[in-house]
């Protein structure tokens, strides 16, 4: 069993222009140990890219990867604050309810004395 290499974005991409600079894919696959079946997957995701617009995806993946935490991060934020408004406003109607409501003529009176 041989064993299992991840190969780069620029790996592939030079693997890839090995084809396309007219070597045998058999030849290529043999070379770097990769079988006909990943190089022609690798081609079907990444073929006819450049190695620039294999590094701005890469790029890109990075930064949706760091967005979608930032998104998770916030949406928890968020759940958190909105328990603690729930909680809050439950104390206070609880409070509400416990205290006797101020009779108007109570608070005139005070008001002229």
């Amino acid at each position: 069993m041989r064993h299992r290499k991840r190969y780069t974005q620029e790996e592939i991409a030079r693997i890839l222009k090995e084809a396309e600079a007219g070597f045998k894919i058999i030849d290529i696959c043999r070379n770097h140990e990769i079988s006909e079946q990943t190089f022609y997957n690798w081609r079907k995701k990444y073929g006819g890219s450049e190695l620039k617009s294999t590094r701005k995806l890469k790029s890109l993946e990075e930064e949706n990867k760091k967005l979608k935490l930032l998104i998770a991060e916030l949406s928890l934020d968020n759940y958190v604050l909105k328990n603690l408004l729930e909680k809050s406003s439950k104390r206070s109607k609880q409070k509400d309810k416990l205290q006797p409501p101020i009779k108007p003529h109570a608070v005139a009176n005070s008001v002229n004395d």
